[in-house]
């Protein structure tokens, strides 16, 4: 189990610093400067569906909940989107 949620932190952790180093990069190259940090957002969003991940790992081992793993997926995009607008605001 705890193989796993060292797998998922190092990814999301991982893409976190591609995605930030790879924005800030292309922004550099072709003169654009935001108002906003990108960090925050990526940061959020990589907090997130770590635990989402994580969640979804724990729900396997409960024999009813791993047969609807996939319907509980649409509705925690929705919270995340609706919770990153919260966020936001």
């Amino acid at each position: 189990m705890i193989k796993y949620f060292s797998i998922y932190l190092l990814s999301f952790v991982g893409l976190y610093f591609f995605a930030i180093t790879l924005h800030d990069w292309v922004f550099h190259i072709n003169g654009v400067y935001l108002r906003f940090h990108l960090k925050y957002v990526y940061l959020f969003f990589a907090i997130i569906s770590f635990l989402i991940c994580t969640i979804f790992k724990i729900l396997t081992f409960v024999p009813k909940a791993k047969e609807q793993l996939g319907f509980f997926y649409m509705p925690t995009i929705f919270l995340k989107v609706i919770l990153f607008f919260f966020v936001s605001y």
